[in-house]
């Protein structure tokens, strides 16, 4: 059997994860954010001082704080 080509490869695994994104009901958003935002992070615990350099780090703080502060929200207000 032949290996598959890489490139074709990736682009196949990116389809899928943005179907299994699509079926989670799930959108990907590019986000600018500023030191301020990242000093935030690392304030309330979300990020080390480490990976705040780390912009994949930064991406996936902001995503847990959005999420659990919607979570909050919610419960506060008894929506979930």
């Amino acid at each position: 059997m032949l290996a598959e080509d890489p490139k074709r490869l990736f682009h196949r695994q990116a389809k899928r994860r943005y179907r299994a994104r699509v079926r989670a009901g799930i959108a990907v958003a590019l986000v600018e954010y500023d030191a301020d935002a990242v000093d935030f992070l690392v304030r309330i615990g979300s990020l080390t001082d480490e990976e705040a350099q780390d912009r994949a780090k930064v991406a996936a703080a902001l995503s847990a704080t959005v999420k659990a502060t919607v979570a909050l929200y919610r419960k506060e207000r008894g929506l979930a």
